[in-house]
């Protein structure tokens, strides 16, 4: 109803971190700054919070099966230009 309030807690760890490294098969939580958000998008918030991850942490070791036969062409983030 309009003008209630309600408390909500969740636990964030490492696998909600964590990217999957090719070269490697494993689960990683990269070092850096993470901000957490809360509201109805990542631009529309009404709380927000960060946190530093020191250093890398190793999620998961995954086993090689199926792993592709042929090279496969990932998506790399591209630099911004400077304008």
């Amino acid at each position: 109803q309009p003008g209630e309030s309600q408390t909500i807690s969740f636990i964030l760890d490492k696998r909600n971190l964590a990217s999957f490294d090719t070269s490697t098969t494993t689960w990683i939580a990269e070092p850096g700054m993470y901000a957490v958000k809360i509201g109805a998008s990542s631009t529309d918030y009404i709380l927000s919070a960060s946190f530093n991850l020191e250093n890398e942490l190793l999620v998961k070791k995954e086993t090689k099966a199926l792993a592709p036969t042929e090279l496969i062409n990932e998506l790399k983030p591209v630099e911004k230009l400077n304008k």
